[in-house]
């Protein structure tokens, strides 16, 4: 029951964050300044990034360079999904890719996690770890 909640949570942010994209992408000021194809590659680097036993934040950093402003994120955050993440050492951990974000680099890794909020917070990504 708890997991099917968690994952009613997962989807209803991604809707959210869906209808925030289209809302951002239909004034030309706000648009996603990368293509939903660059977005997907994004999406799939940050996951092989953090999937596994070790993390490799400096992967992680260099593709979240890659975004300017708010609907890049939300283009990335779409792409990426609902992913799950292998853990050696502890149980697997299923989220969004904030949620998975967090998960890996949030809670243990502070210097990243301040590098990743200054840069969010300089391009206008809401979006805090």
């Amino acid at each position: 029951v708890k997991k099917r909640k968690e994952q009613s949570s997962s989807r209803d942010e991604l809707n959210a964050a869906k209808s925030e994209l289209n809302n951002l992408n239909n004034k030309p000021s706000t648009m996603q300044t990368i293509s939903n194809s660059q977005a997907s590659g994004i999406a799939n680097s940050l996951h092989t990034a953090m999937d596994g036993t070790c993390t490799d934040t400096g992967a992680i950093l260099k593709n979240l360079m890659q975004l300017n402003n708010q609907a890049d994120w939300l283009a990335v955050s779409d792409a990426y999904g609902i992913k799950t993440l292998k853990s050696t050492f502890s149980s697997d951990f299923t989220g969004t890719l904030i949620a998975c974000l967090t998960d890996e680099i949030g809670v243990t890794d502070y210097e990243y996690t301040a590098i990743i909020n200054k840069l969010f917070r300089q391009r206008g990504i809401t979006v805090i770890l």
